[in-house]
């Protein structure tokens, strides 16, 4: 499962990292003053992450599309299943963790 690390820095400053399942960060946040202030940004992450368009030069490039990178699954959002202990989706067909669906370069 994916889990945020709430970090220090060098400042006396409060930030935090995104860790995918496999390990990798694949997030880091601003700085914040305060670790309670921390703590909000990553619970507004959690709430507006699920439901973020995705944004390319300014265009809007896919919104509420969700794949399936195991199956190939490719479908709205709302067909999705949503994790009951955390704001991940689960493909339908597979199980398998759903993500955006990826951008043709």
């Amino acid at each position: 499962m994916a889990k945020f690390n709430i970090l220090s820095s060098g400042n006396g400053q409060f930030y935090f990292t995104l860790v995918a399942r496999n390990g990798k960060c694949i997030a880091t946040s601003e700085t914040y003053l305060t670790r309670q202030a921390c703590y909000k940004g990553i619970t507004s992450v959690q709430r507006n992450a699920p439901v973020a368009d995705i944004i390319e030069r300014g265009t809007v490039r896919h919104a509420g599309v969700m794949c399936c990178m195991d199956c190939e699954w490719v479908g709205d959002e709302s067909k999705a299943v949503k994790s009951e202990v955390s704001d991940e989706f689960y493909c339908p067909e597979c199980d398998s963790l759903c993500v955006p669906e990826q951008l043709d370069d």
